[in-house]
């Protein structure tokens, strides 16, 4: 013998199947938008390389596959944050702890950072807390040894 449908549970059903099918439709939308992001650039950034400066400085700057022109932004981790963070620290005078998480005070380091004008090269960086190519060319990387400064741009 087959159970009754009542007029409430067929609501409910009716009521969890649009809310399956809108969950449904949000996520793919976010996952293109993710893949377009991701195709933008070179990759998101996956490691450091250390590098020579155009000022003749050296130090490590974030990259995917030795390429500097990487992008990672809120939730990723690794060395590559950890460049990021020194470099934060270290030539913008932000109080964020070395950890290699990128949280919500890397990201706030970040736009500080992005939204400076270096009277030399006027990056005009959309403050969005996102490093990617343009941000990595035009911030002040922390160097390793480079004379009388410890920052230096990829700027050439």
């Amino acid at each position: 013998m087959k159970k009754k449908s009542t007029p409430r549970s067929s609501a409910v059903l009716t009521v969890a199947a649009v809310v399956l099918s809108a969950l449904g439709s949000g996520l793919a939308g976010a996952s293109a938008a993710t893949a377009a992001t991701a195709a933008s650039s070179a990759g998101w950034c996956n490691g450091k390389t250390y590098d020579t400066f155009p000022s003749g400085a050296k130090g490590y700057v974030p990259t995917y596959n030795g390429k500097w022109n990487c992008t990672m932004s809120r939730g990723a981790s690794g060395e590559h944050v950890e460049v990021l963070q020194r470099t934060l620290k270290d030539c913008y005078n932000q109080r964020i702890t070395v950890d290699g998480q990128f949280g919500p005070a890397t990201e706030t380091a970040l736009r500080y950072a992005q939204n400076m004008t270096d009277p030399m090269y006027p990056a005009n960086i959309e403050g969005d807390g996102v490093y990617g190519p343009i941000t990595a060319e035009y911030l002040s990387h922390y160097a390793t040894k480079s004379g009388s400064t410890r920052c230096s741009s990829l700027h050439g």
